[in-house]
């Protein structure tokens, strides 16, 4: 959506200027850039405790499968 308003108020003319197509490729290619680093950093790095997600207790009750909202408003009755 917002591409397609860019191209109609006529930002894509912008691209004709070669400076401001150099400055906004280089800018686009830093981005992926910054994010492939993050990426591969995330990727070689232990999670901390604080963000690993834990189970459940299990004295927690959970519903059972016909009591779930889903099938308590779609299932046929008996």
């Amino acid at each position: 959506m917002l591409y397609a308003g860019l191209g109609l108020a006529g930002v894509g003319k912008l691209l004709d200027v070669p400076v401001l197509r150099t400055v906004l490729g280089l800018a686009g290619a830093s981005v992926m850039a910054y994010l492939g680093f993050r990426s591969v950093r995330a990727a070689f790095t232990e999670p901390s405790p604080a963000s690993s997600p834990t189970a459940p207790p299990t004295s927690e009750k959970r519903p059972r499968a016909d009591q779930t909202r889903l099938t308590r408003y779609h299932a046929p009755t008996r």
